[in-house]
């Protein structure tokens, strides 16, 4: 009865044991997970304030492009009345 009972307690502590190290390897392999999870987040928060900067210069050229799309259309309209004047006239 007694060898029955140290082996119980033997195989009890064994199995506390190897039960305890599984769960500190668990919270350490979360731990890690947790860093490397809240490291990619930081990573693409940092690429989509690059993608929305790129974004605003690419705004920026484009209005920039268009107001001179917007002048050149003028002068060719204004000299385009100018000639039509200067034909009308001869």
């Amino acid at each position: 009865m007694k060898k029955l009972f140290l082996s119980t307690v033997v195989i009890l502590t064994l199995c506390l044991t190897f039960t305890s190290c599984k769960e500190k390897t668990t919270s350490e392999n979360a731990e890690g997970e947790g860093t490397l999870i809240i490291e990619s987040t930081e990573d693409v928060m940092e690429d989509a304030q690059e993608v929305v900067e790129n974004a605003q210069d690419a705004i920026q050229k484009t209005i920039a492009d268009a107001e001179q799309a917007l002048t050149d259309a003028q002068e060719a309209a204004e000299n385009a009345v100018g000639d039509a004047k200067a034909a009308a006239e001869m």
